[in-house]
């Protein structure tokens, strides 16, 4: 028999399948083992039996278990077929900037493997009219078949295609989001004002007074959340340091790309009334641009300015010296992430339904540090 103890804490419906969830998870309930019927549980919990009927049933509805009409319920065999799905946007793993996504990628599959877990990529293709592609369409076949435990939705995949994300809500799968940007959903990303406070407080400790920040955002609808993040960010420390804020220091690129960099560079070295002695990069990708603009207008670093540039650890980024870094721990991301989505899936409550991961300042020869 199940041993089961109410608390005052949720309803017995929630109650009894959250005890079925851990116990599936922990190996005490074997995938094909014979439970008593409902009558006996009910009978055994001192509850009435439509409650434990319909709980059984929802558990039955998602894949765990199974019913045998008037022979009671076993454990679902089938259980391992299902698996996490990951939906990324196309344009992550096919534009130039594709390394993070790829390491995050590879960082959560070991990840998963190592708890025992299977996952399945989906692309998402930017879709106004919400037409499913032919990979939208075989996540659309695996969700009606109940083959989703849950689902990480990366970067801006809920735009791409609002459709699916819809689609992933109406059947109450799980769902953590990487992305600053989502709103009443569990979500875990890297803190993006950090690089802002970190960054350029480390120039003003290096004497720096006239310090510029290049950044870029994704163009899609509610990813401007992002450039707003920079630039309140920036205001915000630079008060607390007693510098003046100067709109024109702040270059908000729409895209992170080489191109992009290479612009923003050029404008704050060329555009402003003062030239920076001090830039920080939020994006490596645009990093690229940079130090293309450098070579262009002969710039040094740490000579004619200091320079910080985001980078994530694992995929360097190749200059003649060591750069300033903020380094984002791709691995933490998709370990952080992971453990989130498992505790949904397991019906267990989450310390923090947003987690915000750190940087870590890495000092190198673009701000004199040997």
């Amino acid at each position: 028999m199940l041993n089961l103890t109410f608390t005052s804490r949720g309803g017995l419906n929630e109650q009894i399948q959250r005890a079925f969830r851990e116990k599936v998870a922990s190996g005490e309930l074997a995938p094909g083992q014979r439970l008593p019927t409902d009558a006996e549980f009910a009978a055994q919990w001192g509850v009435h039996h439509n409650t434990v009927r319909q709980a059984l049933a929802e558990l039955a509805t998602e894949g765990l278990l199974v019913r045998h009409r008037g022979r009671g319920t076993s454990v679902s065999a089938g259980r391992v077929k299902q698996h996490v799905g990951i939906l990324c946007p196309t344009r992550h793993l096919t534009s130039r900037g594709n390394a993070s996504t790829q390491l995050f990628l590879q960082y959560y599959q070991d990840w998963a493997h190592e708890h025992h877990d299977q996952s399945k990529l989906y692309l998402v293709d930017h879709s106004p009219d919400d037409q499913p592609s032919l990979q939208q369409s075989d996540f659309l076949r695996d969700l009606d078949s109940k083959l989703l435990r849950g689902c990480l939705v990366l970067n801006t995949a809920e735009y791409d295609n609002p459709c699916l994300f819809e689609k992933l809500r109406a059947h109450r799968i799980p769902l953590v989001l990487l992305c600053e940007m989502a709103m009443n959903f569990p979500t875990v990303c890297f803190d993006q004002a950090d690089i802002i406070r970190q960054g350029v407080a480390y120039l003003a400790q290096r004497g720096c007074r006239r310090i510029g920040v290049i950044c870029g955002i994704d163009p899609l609808p509610g990813a401007h959340q992002a450039g707003a993040t920079y630039g309140r960010a920036l205001r915000e420390v630079l008060k607390d340091l007693g510098q003046p804020w100067r709109r024109d220091s702040l270059k908000d690129e729409r895209r992170p790309t080489e191109e992009s960099g290479y612009l923003a560079m050029k404008e704050l070295w060329t555009q402003g009334l003062e030239k920076p002695d001090g830039v920080l990069c939020c994006d490596d990708v645009m990093t690229r641009g940079v130090f293309q603009a450098w070579s262009d207008l002969g710039l040094r670093a740490p000579q004619d300015l200091n320079f910080i540039t985001h980078s994530n650890r694992g995929l360097p980024i190749f200059h003649p010296v060591p750069l300033t870094r903020l380094e984002a721990d791709v691995g933490e991301l998709a370990s952080v992430a992971g453990e989130m989505l498992n505790s949904l899936m397991a019906n267990l409550p989450l310390a923090h339904r947003s987690q915000d991961i750190k940087h870590t300042l890495i000092p190198g020869q673009t701000c004199g540090e040997s």
